[in-house]
């Protein structure tokens, strides 16, 4: 298994929220096998995403796919975003 945390700043979390929340089919499609979102509690708009994969090759397939790209933009991400990959240990 392979976590990817994404941290990055979004216009407004109302409108990020629910394409969010309707990108998580074809991202199990893809590979995820869960996600969590988190908002910053003194700033809304900072978002963090915690998402676990069943293989760094398809959480790295997730991350690069145009799919993603496309709703990140449409969810009004402003700047790049912080991503890290990680192992539980």
């Amino acid at each position: 298994m392979t976590f990817i945390l994404i941290k990055h700043r979004v216009n407004n979390y109302d409108n990020w929220k629910p394409i969010y929340d309707e990108s998580q089919e074809m991202a199990s499609e893809k590979g995820q096998l869960s996600s969590r979102s988190f908002q910053e509690l003194n700033d809304p708009n900072l978002v963090t995403v915690l998402t676990e994969f069943d293989s760094k090759e398809h959480g790295e397939q997730f991350i690069n796919s145009t799919e993603l790209m496309e709703a990140m933009q449409k969810a009004g991400v402003t700047g790049k975003p912080e991503i890290h990959f990680l192992n539980e240990n």
